[in-house]
Formats: C-alpha cells, structure tokens, sequence
C-alpha cells in the first residue's frame, strides 16, 4: 500500500479541477485536514470515503489505490483493495478489544475492591463514593462505545471479498447474486447513494432465479415504457438470461412499493444513447432509462451486450 501515490493522485486530480483542498473537502463532507494529509502520504482515506473520490475524480478504486490513472492493473487493484480492508477489520478489533478489554478490567476491579477487599478482608477504603461512581461510569462507558463500535455501520462499512471483484472490475468472472454487488457494481460509474436505489436492487436480487446472475448494473431517476411513464429511482441489471428493472411507486398516500419489469435479452435489437437516455430496442417495445450518468454507464453496457 503506497500512501504517497494514492496522494499524489488525489492532488493532482484535485489542481486539475482547479480546486482547494477545502473546496475538495467540501465536496467530500470531510475537513480539509483529512485531504492535507492524503495528498501528503500521510494516511489513506477511509474505505467508506474511497467511492466518493472516485466518482468526484471520475476514476476506478483501483486507480486511486495504485495512484495510477489510465489503464491500471486490475490485479494489483484488487490486492490492494483486500489489504485495506483487512487493515481496516485490524483496527475495528482493536478498537473493541480496548473498549470490551478496558471496561471489564475496571468493573471486575469494582467488584474485587467492593466484594474482597472491604467486606472479606476488611481493609480500609482506598476512594470515596464520588471516585468509585466515575469508575462505574467510565466502566460502562466503554462497554457502550464497545456494542457500539461492534454494531456500526453506514458509512463506514468494509466490502465483501466479491464486492472486492466487483469494485475491482474483475470483469468476465463477474457473478452478481446479492443487492449489494449490484449496488457497488453501479456505483463504479454513477451516483447511487439514495436508499430507494438499494431498496430497487433488493427487489431485482430476490427475484432472480437460482442460475441466474448479474453481468451489469445501473441506476436512473425514471424510465418509460412505449413512452408510458413508469416507476422512478429505478435500478436496472442486465443478467446472464434477462433485463430486469424495479423502481419506486406510491401505492395510496402512505405506502412506497417497488415494482419489477422483466425482459428477455434475446429480444434487444438495439441499445443507444440519446442524451441523458439511455434506450433499448426491444420487440415490440422501446424502453427509456433517464437520468445522470446514464450516458456514461450505457458505454460499458454496450460494450457488455456485444460479448
């Protein structure tokens, strides 16, 4: 793992766009500080915070890792992805082993003064009340940060070894079953962090059948049918048999459901852009997917559908 690399490219990119490092900053949510010392090799971004540069930069993870950009070797790419994710599940541990470790030290150390030392032996108190509470706090207090730091997830979450694939465009081998391999693999070149997108993936992983997989994934703000308005915040995989898509409905004033289209591949004749849409050609329908980025995940769509 080269830090320096990883920095130079982030500085680079960053000069290339015009930016300060606090206008990057900004753009990321994060302090200036953190940028400061990525471009300084310093310290790596997080795992949680990689994506967003990426599509900032509109660049792979593994051409941050290898802070080469252009043609970078996937391999390498996909090494250095499961070090850092390895790293990372190092120092979680670490962090609940000194919070479970540090509590229970001080609560069973209560419990021996209270327990053997006063009432067995008899000795002497060695702290009044008000010591003995901060320590019965600060015991319990690490035990909570321990739960939690244990449960945590979000924005700090750790990948898969087959996100890892996914992320790393591991291309061919590619065999996308789960919600979120779908998710990662469309967020490689286009913004999906709304909760409807993963919502839309649930849906279209829970139907496919046990010998079916995803080859290709993306996301849309709407799609239309014959031009007939459908669903919106949709997701879109293409599998190794179908085209299936699902997307936000409201069913009455109150509830949110999401539909599924599903669609033969055998019936597309033609997949093209046109602007912010992306259009299939199938028989007897012609199928519109609208939205940011769709222009840019449609190239390797296309490149995919030729194979």
């Amino acid at each position: 793992m080269n830090a320096e690399k990883t920095g130079d490219l982030i500085a680079k990119l960053r000069k290339e766009k015009g930016w300060t490092q606090k206008e990057l900053a900004e753009a990321l949510q994060i302090t200036d500080k953190a940028v400061s010392k990525w471009e300084r090799g310093k310290s790596m971004p997080d795992l949680w915070i990689m994506q967003s540069i990426c599509q900032v930069f509109e660049i792979s993870i593994t051409e941050l890792l290898t802070g080469k950009k252009g043609e970078p070797d996937e391999t390498a790419g996909a090494t250095l992805l499961v070090e850092l994710v390895d790293r990372e599940k190092r120092k979680k541990l670490r962090r609940i082993n000194f919070y479970f470790g540090g509590g229970s030290l001080i609560l069973i150390g209560l419990l021996f003064y209270e327990g053997i030392w006063r009432n067995t032996l008899g000795h002497a108190p060695m702290a009044g009340l008000a010591e003995l509470l901060f320590l019965a706090g600060l015991g319990l207090a690490l035990l909570v940060a321990g739960f939690y730091e244990n449960n945590r997830d979000g924005r700090k979450k750790t990948f898969s070894r087959a996100e890892i694939e996914v992320l790393t465009g591991k291309g061919e081998n590619r065999r996308m079953k789960s919600a979120e391999e779908l998710l990662q693999f469309a967020r490689k070149s286009q913004r999906a962090e709304l909760g409807q997108y993963r919502k839309a993936f649930e849906t279209i992983a829970e139907n496919l059948r046990e010998e079916e997989y995803g080859l290709f994934s993306l996301v849309g703000e709407s799609y239309t049918v014959n031009d007939s308005p459908g669903p919106w915040h949709i997701a879109l995989a293409v599998t190794n048999e179908r085209i299936l898509l699902s997307g936000e409905t409201v069913s009455g004033r109150m509830f949110t459901r999401y539909t599924l289209d599903v669609f033969c591949r055998e019936e597309i004749r033609l997949v093209y852009r046109e602007g912010r849409k992306l259009i299939f050609d199938l028989s007897g329908v012609s199928l519109k997917i609208e939205g940011e980025d769709v222009d840019k995940a449609a190239i390797g769509l296309m490149e995919m559908l030729k194979r």
